[in-house]
């Protein structure tokens, strides 16, 4: 892990990870774009006001008809760069501050993150820096894990190590199975070690029932992404699959074509993990949930574009896909109200299930 330090801030950044803008313009489509009002000031003195809506007391930029960003213009460039707002200078990156410092991850949606291109991170720290400085700090009191249960730093850090763990060896589950049953208090970082280890010596969670809970929840949140009709899902009947290059596909979700296991997805996987996102905007239980049904809803969405270009071999450009649309409706850039309720009832069912 690379660390630097820029003013008073420690960033804890991937080692390999590299990017520069390829001036492909996705970050400028498909979403509402929200300025700052320093921003919104600013742009409205180049002449460009009309190009903005207030809403209460937030600003967002209008949209053009092929779902891009009003300013910018039709050779693709952003016609007011110089004073753009906050979270466009920001994108890719996403920061998260920790007791161990500022962790630098970044949004797949991005070409050039997937494809891992240009300068190594370390390069961009100085302009994060003045972001950083305003960030809230996650972790220095006991993180909400579901109810009144918690969560120390030091017991996260092992958390996180532990389901690293699991993904390399392909074993998923015990991690989650441990949070979804642990009582009311603070989870130490000894009682987390004393949890795991007790856990180690017994067969759980139970295949049949852990399999069909997972299945059950994978199909909601697939259903929720595309919007899918969810008892059909859940049933495993036929359902008109909607294709991402256009038409559609008929069949049973357990009929889509598996994947199998693939270095790419583990690795996008432990980026998740690197940008903490099991420790913002909801209950740690919760987030995990939906990290711990990646793989299958991954590989679902895989499945698809595979379908929708005829079939054959599995390509780079089916994960790639999968990964940038999951991204946008679930892991990184989807409001948080509209998975909220959808995950905190997976939750209580996995807490149910564990007894």
């Amino acid at each position: 892990m690379l660390r630097s330090r820029q003013a008073v801030t420690l960033f804890q950044v991937p080692p390999d990870a590299r990017f520069d803008c390829s001036g492909c313009t996705r970050c400028c489509r498909g979403w509402r774009i929200r300025v700052d009002p320093a921003a919104a000031g600013a742009i409205a003195r180049t002449g460009h006001a009309a190009q903005l809506r207030r809403e209460g007391e937030r600003w967002f930029t209008l949209k053009t008809a092929d779902d891009a960003c009003s300013l910018l213009t039709s050779q693709g460039a952003c016609s007011v760069h110089a004073v753009k707002p906050a979270g466009c200078r920001l994108f890719p990156f996403r920061l998260v501050r920790t007791p161990d410092g500022v962790f630098v991850g970044a949004s797949h949606v991005c070409p050039a993150v997937r494809r891992n291109h240009g300068r190594p991170w370390s390069e961009h720290l100085p302009e994060l820096n003045g972001f950083a400085a305003e960030l809230p700090l996650v972790g220095d009191e006991p993180l909400p894990i579901h109810g009144a249960a918690r969560i120390s730093w030091d017991a996260y850090r092992l958390l996180e190590a532990r389901l690293l763990e699991e993904l390399q060896s392909g074993e998923t589950g015990a991690a989650l199975w441990l949070l979804a049953a642990a009582p009311a208090g603070v989870l130490t970082a000894e009682s987390w070690s004393e949890r795991l280890a007790e856990a180690c010596r017994r067969v759980e969670p139970p295949a049949d029932p852990w399999a069909e809970l997972e299945h059950r929840w994978a199909c909601a949140l697939l259903a929720e992404m595309e919007k899918l009709p969810l008892q059909a899902l859940r049933e495993r009947r036929a359902v008109s699959f909607p294709l991402p290059q256009g038409g559609s596909w008929a069949g049973r979700v357990n009929a889509l074509p598996s994947m199998g296991a693939s270095a790419r997805l583990t690795s996008y996987l432990q980026g998740v993990l690197f940008r903490k996102f099991l420790v913002v905007r909801r209950p740690l239980l919760s987030n995990l949930v939906a990290f711990q049904l990646a793989p299958r809803v991954l590989g679902w969405c895989a499945a698809l574009h595979r379908l929708g270009r005829g079939g054959g071999s599995w390509l780079p450009e089916d994960l790639d896909w999968a990964v940038e649309r999951c991204e946008e409706k679930l892991y990184a850039h989807a409001p948080a109200g509209a998975w909220n309720d959808l995950l905190e009832a997976a939750a209580a069912e996995f807490r149910w299930v564990t007894g």
